[in-house]
């Protein structure tokens, strides 16, 4: 790719169909039937999406020409396939997959699969930015921050070797190795570190701010407020719900039994899965347990087959009330479907307590349009942006630079 880049080629459709390996160990390119030569006059409409919605990068979906930058991307999203089994976007429609690629934040490799460093996970985080020229600005320069590029002479005896690796049964394969505490510490530090480059002087502005404001926020809503869906403690069943059942659940949903479930968790988790899941779900949640009740809620919503909104509401509900807080968090979305604002501003308030990054941004939203009987508060709109942007949810990126633009009708709060 980078010989073709040198040659003023860009590809514009790197995906695993398009990369084929010989007999030889080579890897090959294929099909630069979409491909553009750099300078060239453009040969589809202006605004139209050329390339593979799955692998396509922000701009093209947007419809832009792309460039080297935007063959980076889809290689990042090529490898981190590799490494995930799984590319970092789907959707079960073709404009929430392009939406996904414009704005959504792919799910961390560390600690999730084993073996990946950090050096490495940030390096094809870097491809995956959403900005070309928060990029590697050439394929060498991705290439050496992989650490492919001093491996090229051994390429093909690596591919050759590995092969077998490909018809390997499962039960063969070595032991998983759990990254520690301090790859996991690394991966995080870097992911802040790329967030906040990519901020302009008014979204660091935000996040100093917000940061500042962390404490005295913290406190005042762990006081809680007099209303009747305060948040009940959890019950003695919860202590008493079945271990198994809930380290089936964390396993099947997040590859570990490790730390609790979270809604993201769910995205890499098929239907045929989910609908299994759903005995062990009903056991947790009928102990009374919070994790499991936050599960049975989102296996009803999140899966075609088992969907039962009104049962999913009743879930959510109780895990919401023994302090979960994407139980909390996702209940108020389903209170904000119902068009019931009020009710969807104070779960948002009692998730953000916890610092649920998703819950400051729709307090952002609240704040900034005046919903669910808040006033009008530019202020306070800053503030919850920036602490969720500190938290690494992009969308909130897109509000505040709505917000300081004054293009309201951009706002991602809106669509």
């Amino acid at each position: 790719m980078s010989y073709a880049h040198e040659m003023g080629v860009i590809h514009r459709d790197i995906k695993p169909a398009n990369l084929m390996i010989s007999n030889d160990g080579r890897v090959k390119i294929m099909d630069f039937g979409i491909a553009r030569v750099r300078g060239s006059v453009r040969l589809t409409r202006s605004g139209t999406a050329v390339g593979t919605p799955l692998y396509m990068s922000p701009e093209q979906c947007r419809g832009g020409e792309g460039d080297e930058r935007s063959d980076v991307y889809s290689l990042a999203i090529v490898l981190y396939e590799m490494l995930a089994g799984k590319p970092p976007f789907s959707a079960d429609t073709e404009y929430d997959l392009i939406q996904a690629q414009i704005a959504a934040t792919p799910a961390p490799l560390v600690p999730r699969i084993a073996g990946v460093t950090p050096s490495l996970e940030a390096a094809i985080m870097t491809g995956l930015a959403k900005k070309p020229e928060q990029r590697f600005a050439t394929m060498r320069a991705f290439s050496d921050a992989l650490g492919a590029t001093v491996l090229r002479p051994d390429a093909t005896g690596i591919i050759r070797n590995a092969t077998h690796l490909i018809e390997a049964r499962a039960e063969d394969a070595e032991p998983v190795r759990k990254s520690d505490a301090i790859d996991v510490a690394k991966s995080r530090f870097l992911r802040f570190s790329r967030g906040w480059s990519a901020l302009g002087g008014v979204a660091k502005g935000a996040v100093l701010v917000g940061g500042a404001a962390c404490v005295a926020a913290g406190f005042y809503f762990a006081k809680g407020s007099d209303v009747a869906d305060a948040p009940k403690p959890a019950s003695p069943a919860a202590a008493r719900a079945p271990s198994a059942e809930l380290s089936q659940l964390r396993l099947a949903i997040k590859g570990s039994t490790a730390g609790a479930i979270h809604a993201s968790d769910f995205e890499y988790v098929t239907n045929g899965v989910k609908a299994q899941l759903l005995g062990p779900a009903k056991t947790l949640a009928a102990a009374g347990d919070a994790e499991g009740q936050f599960v049975l809620g989102m296996l009803l919503l999140d899966t075609p087959a088992l969907l039962d909104v009104n049962a999913a509401f009743d879930a959510l509900n109780q895990s919401a009330r023994q302090n979960y807080p994407d139980a909390q968090v996702n209940l108020a979305l389903l209170h904000q479907r119902r068009k019931e604002l009020d009710k969807a501003s104070l779960w948002f308030e009692k998730a953000a307590a916890q610092g649920n990054a998703k819950a400051y941004f729709w307090l952002g939203c609240y704040d900034q349009f005046g919903w669910g009987g808040r006033p009008k508060d530019t202020q306070k709109a800053v503030e919850h942006y920036g602490r969720a942007i500190a938290a690494h949810y992009v969308l909130a990126t897109d509000a505040l630079q709505s917000l300081s633009s004054g293009a309201a009708a951009g706002s991602p709060c809106l669509k």
